[in-house]
């Protein structure tokens, strides 16, 4: 991999990403190495904290998805997911523990999120509440996010981290 920082972003180049983060607002971007757009978080407020009552997080995520771009809330095992764009749902998976099945959206573009959480997580793609991933009760908002070519590749990605976690 290669580093690279100029007076706005720091780029960590891969052999098939890119990896660039606003020094401001802390906003992450990932691209091909080509510099074709694959997910970013919103520029301003990318990421938020709130205090809940048992003294964990309210934590969230402001992605940008693009206009057109479908993505699809995966279940424990499936191989078809549910469109999430223009609705609000609960995207963790109730009853399966949770190294075994953590709350995943994976994207036409070509990649899939990995949400590291334990507590219930909620998608929200409303226009009048805005996009956003919400976990309820957590120490950090923290994800994994997987590039692939191929949704197969993705989906063994994604499967091989939860048997790891």
């Amino acid at each position: 991999w290669m580093y690279r920082e100029s007076t706005a972003t720091i780029d960590l180049m891969t052999d098939e990403l890119l990896v660039q983060t606003d020094k401001t607002t802390g906003a992450i971007r990932f691209m091909t190495r080509d510099k074709l757009p694959l997910f970013a978080e919103r520029n301003k407020e990318c990421r938020q904290l709130e205090a809940a009552p048992n003294g964990r997080m309210k934590v969230w995520l402001y992605p940008e998805w693009t206009r057109n771009e479908t993505i699809y809330a995966m279940g424990a095992g499936e191989t078809k997911g549910m469109n999430i764009r223009k609705t609000a749902r609960y995207i963790s998976h109730k009853g399966v523990a949770a190294s075994a099945a953590l709350p995943f959206l994976l994207s036409e573009k070509g990649y899939g999120i990995v949400l590291a959480a334990d507590s219930p997580v909620i998608c929200c793609d409303l226009s009048t509440y805005g996009t956003y991933l919400c976990a309820e009760s957590e120490v950090q908002m923290d994800y994994y996010f997987i590039a692939g070519k191929r949704p197969n590749t993705i989906l063994n990605a994604y499967a091989y981290l939860c048997g790891r976690l």
